[in-house]
């Protein structure tokens, strides 16, 4: 169990960099409050509420891709699901949907929507690019390769990396867009990667893989719907904590904050993220629930206890202004 873990904990560890980092960078450049608000306060909160559908498509692949037509089964299904939630999110970006949907359904403060509009339009790729990595993902360590997850987050980071580092060097004014198309670049990268790597798979173990089931739309719907309805309630809280700060005193101060502790969060929690995929490739092992139980819950007090100590502590003015 340990050794299914150990990777992708390393590797949602790595993705958990990337928010604090985007925050650190941007807290640096012209107009910080504005377009940290923009960032963390609207189009990254409404990009994660669109892809929010497909982010169990890596547990999903996980679990059915037992046989080469089951594999290209879904497959098509993630692409086509990846590929109509990117038509939504180019729909709201490059037309009036924002100003009648976005602006209005979070209260925007008006010097918050242009630079979050920018932004936004760089996020396009994120939805099918995220599609495409967790689908392959779940392929990959359904076949014992979950370390190259590891090594495509590592991709990622330097591909988010860069255009940051860019962006910093030439103090650009427009932080909001330089951090969509960071973004952006990274989960593409790591889309690619991850599709790279599967096609030694695809010419090895899987070939000879045989399933006793073969997928169809109502199978593979009623599997994946209560999945997917877990990740959108999950991450539809983002858009919905920032409409309520945009409905109370100080919310531009409070968006930008917003953003510096949304990141702190997501990366405490994000190494137990991956106990979704280990608990599907072990929970029906012998004393299975037994040691996943008592794993998650030592795991989980001990990263509480940490939250704790930068809350309570001089330690969070270490992380908030220090590396903030």
């Amino acid at each position: 169990m340990l050794a299914t873990w150990w990777p992708l904990a390393a590797s949602w560890l790595l993705m958990g960099i990337e928010m604090p980092l985007v925050t650190a960078v941007m807290g640096r450049l012209p107009d910080e409050t504005v377009q940290l608000a923009a960032y963390g306060g609207v189009f990254f909160p409404i990009s994660l509420a669109i892809e929010a559908p497909v982010i169990m498509l890596l547990a999903a692949s996980t679990r059915l891709c037992d046989s080469p037509e089951n594999y290209r089964y879904l497959q098509r299904f993630s692409r086509r699901l990846g590929l109509a939630l990117t038509g939504v999110h180019g729909l709201i970006a490059f037309t009036p949907l924002f100003d009648l949907v976005v602006v209005p359904l979070l209260d925007t403060p008006e010097a918050v929507v242009e630079p979050a509009r920018l932004g936004f339009q760089f996020m396009l790729p994120f939805t099918i690019a995220v599609a495409e990595r967790r689908f392959h993902q779940g392929v990959l360590i359904r076949y014992g390769r979950q370390r190259k997850v590891g090594v495509g987050t590592i991709i990622r980071l330097v591909a988010v990396v860069i255009p940051l580092m860019i962006g910093l060097a030439i103090g650009t004014e427009h932080s909001a867009a330089v951090a969509g198309f960071a973004i952006s670049s990274g989960v593409v990268a790591e889309a690619i990667y991850a599709r790279w790597c599967v096609l030694e798979v695809e010419r090895g173990p899987m070939r000879e893989a045989v399933s006793e089931r073969s997928l169809d739309l109502g199978t593979t719907i009623s599997f994946y719907f209560p999945l997917a309805l877990t990740s959108v309630l999950s991450l539809a809280s983002y858009p919905i904590c920032s409409a309520g700060m945009n409905r109370m005193p100080d919310a531009l101060t409070s968006l930008a904050i917003w953003s510096a502790v949304t990141g702190l969060g997501f990366f405490s929690r994000s190494s137990g993220m991956a106990f979704n995929e280990v608990v599907i490739r072990h929970a029906g092992d012998a004393e299975g629930a037994r040691v996943l139980t008592r794993f998650m819950l030592i795991f989980g007090l001990g990263i509480s206890a940490l939250v704790a100590l930068v809350a309570a502590t001089p330690l969070g003015e270490v992380w908030y202004v220090d590396l903030e």
